[in-house]
C-alpha cells in the first residue's frame, strides 16, 4: 500500500469477523412477464413451449412487433432456467425464426 502500482503485481485484502456479510447481485435490464413455460421440444432450435409452437406463442406476446421479426426480437429476449440450475437464469436473444417449422433460433 501507498506504493507505486506496477504491472505484474497482486494486491489482496482479507476481511474477517462474526459480523461481516458479503453479498452480490446483478440486473440485466429486462422485465419478466408472462407465465413460466416448459420447453417441450427443442433440437438446436426451440420448437415447442408447453406443447405449443414456440413461434406462435412468441408472436402472440409481441403483437404488432411480430410483423418485424426477426429484427424486433432483439428487444424481446427469452429468459431460461436450465434444468438442475434454477438460480442460474440465462437470457438468450432470438437470432432467427423458421416460419415453416414454427421454430426459433437463439444466440448462445
Amino acid at each position: 500500500l501507498n506504493g507505486t502500482l506496477e504491472s505484474g503485481q497482486i494486491c489482496a485484502i482479507g476481511l474477517y469477523g462474526d459480523r461481516i456479510r458479503v453479498g452480490h447481485g446483478s440486473a440485466g435490464g429486462w422485465d419478466v412477464f408472462g407465465p413460466e413455460r416448459r420447453v417441450t421440444r427443442a433440437d438446436g432450435r426451440l420448437y415447442e413451449l408447453d406443447g405449443k409452437p414456440a413461434l406462435d406463442l412468441y408472436k402472440a406476446y409481441l403483437g404488432e412487433e411480430a410483423e418485424r421479426l426477426p429484427g424486433s426480437a432483439l428487444l424481446f429476449p427469452l429468459q431460461i432456467f436450465p434444468a438442475g440450475a434454477p438460480e442460474g437464469a440465462l437470457v438468450r436473444t432470438v437470432v432467427g425464426i423458421e416460419e415453416d417449422a414454427r421454430a426459433m433460433v437463439f444466440a448462445g
